[in-house]
């Protein structure tokens, strides 16, 4: 799989997967653990339990001739000393996928309207998991300053403990920001329908 038409790495087709998973090495040497990336700490449950992880953004992915852009990813441990992560359904979908000899891509003629590649399901589904992480981590840093505010008798160092806490929210909360307004610029610049960046109710 090629990155950004620059790196090449051996990594894992799994079409159980519902997304791209790459290891922290691998988000390393593309540079995403610089700045002016997203990156926002979740978690990725499996049949092992569930794991800490980074939510992010791929700029560009390529195997062979297909290529996507703009690809929401998982950064987790090392997976293996083999490959460098797991290429999963969100690169896939709008693909039939045999093999003969070698991995043969084969792609689905949609009917229904794309917009940068995706259909309606794949941008409701970003857009309702980007704005929840906002919002949550918005919230939970309003709970936690007016913890502070109602509580400046409390003893110091669960004080101290919260303000911390506060940091770290506020640093998720401008993470969650910079993931949802990475969406919606994308969105803009591909006429996606505005009915189709709300979630469904």
């Amino acid at each position: 799989v090629r990155f950004n038409d620059r790196l090449t790495v051996p990594m894992v087709l799994d079409t159980g997967a519902g997304e791209v998973f790459i290891s922290e090495k691998l988000a390393k040497k593309l540079g995403i653990f610089e700045e002016e990336h997203a990156k926002l700490d979740v978690s990725v449950s499996g049949f092992g339990g569930t794991a800490p992880a980074i939510r992010t953004i791929l700029d560009r992915m390529k195997i062979g001739d297909i290529e996507s852009q703009f690809i929401p990813t998982r950064i987790v441990p090392s997976l293996s000393k083999v490959f460098d992560g797991v290429v999963g359904m969100n690169f896939m979908s709008n693909y039939t996928v045999r093999i003969d000899q070698v991995v043969i891509f084969e792609e689905i003629q949609n009917r229904s309207p794309h917009f940068g590649g995706h259909g309606e399901r794949w941008w409701r589904r970003y857009f309702a998991e980007f704005e929840k992480h906002y919002n949550k981590s918005e919230q939970y840093v309003v709970s936690l300053e007016r913890y502070l505010r109602e509580n400046r008798l409390a003893y110091k160092s669960i004080l101290d403990a919260v303000k911390e806490e506060l940091n770290y929210a506020k640093m998720q909360n401008k993470e969650a920001e910079k993931l949802l307004e990475k969406l919606r610029r994308y969105a803009s610049q591909n006429q996606v329908p505005i009915a189709w960046r709300r979630e469904n109710h």
